[in-house]
């Protein structure tokens, strides 16, 4: 297991499409020196990076660029349309990216027609396709899907706030997911009552300071077999402009790397 940190660490550095932008955006270079000063091992640049639109020369510059800092690249998209699968696989070997995100906007059923159509691509590249949980779809459901596949090179990106949405706590996804999972997805939160005590708010924190059992989802990985890296990424609320609030996600990756350094050495 490696310790990265991907796109979504950096949601609001990058850019929020329809919302205020920082001055400076982080660019993917500065994504990739980022992890280098870090000190971590892995960047998995997801959906929220136009990936799909760089040139092979400009992917393979990623590449070098990330190899000379010791760091291996991850890619990421969204959706299991064949032909866009099949420009991520080729965009993923340009980054000698072993693993390629994506989640599941058709039904389950379609993606399973998208994805066994891509299969051969899939094992010829030798690229692992990671597909991540969210509200859309049970985690039991992609489990299943995953067992239907039945491919080495078929696994699930585990999230483990994402399903919330669909009334899934995080021990029931690491239940269901866990031996299944080629990607982590360490997002840490905490329930929060509102003021007039009407209801609460599901809130992201930095890793450690919130309710997930780090731990014990390290540990439960780990005894998996699977080995995946373990991505973190954040849920930075708006801090009243942008760029406090771009201030405060780079403190809490900070934070939350210093806190994983704890589990996850590499």
């Amino acid at each position: 297991m490696r310790l990265g940190i991907g796109s979504y660490t950096y949601t609001w550095s990058l850019g929020v499409p329809g919302q205020a932008q920082p001055a400076s955006p982080m660019s993917v270079e500065g994504l990739i020196d980022t992890a280098g000063s870090l000190g971590v091992s892995v960047v998995q640049l997801c959906d929220n990076v136009p990936l799909p639109g760089y040139s092979r020369a400009a992917l393979e510059g990623l590449a070098h660029r990330a190899k000379e800092r010791g760091i291996a690249l991850e890619a990421g998209i969204r959706g299991t349309d064949p032909a866009l699968l099949r420009k991520m696989i080729a965009a993923a070997v340009s980054l000698e990216a072993r693993l390629l995100r994506t989640m599941i906007t058709t039904t389950v059923e379609q993606a399973e027609i998208d994805i066994r159509q891509v299969l051969p691509e899939l094992e010829r590249r030798r690229v692992t396709l990671a597909m991540e949980n969210y509200e859309r779809h049970s985690v039991r459901a992609l489990a299943c899907l995953i067992r239907r596949l039945a491919s080495p090179l078929v696994g699930a990106c585990l999230d483990t706030v994402n399903s919330l949405g669909a009334l899934e706590t995080p021990a029931e996804v690491i239940r269901e997911l866990l031996p299944l999972t080629s990607s982590l997805h360490v997002k840490d939160f905490d329930v929060v009552r509102a003021d007039h005590r009407m209801g609460f708010s599901v809130v992201g924190t930095a890793a450690g300071k919130g309710r997930l059992d780090i731990h014990g989802l390290i540990d439960g990985a780990r005894a998996s077999g699977r080995d995946p890296n373990a991505i973190v990424e954040l849920w930075t609320p708006f801090a009243g402009d942008i760029e406090r609030t771009v201030a405060a996600e780079r403190a809490w990756a900070q934070e939350s790397i210093s806190y994983l350094r704890r589990y996850i050495r590499s």
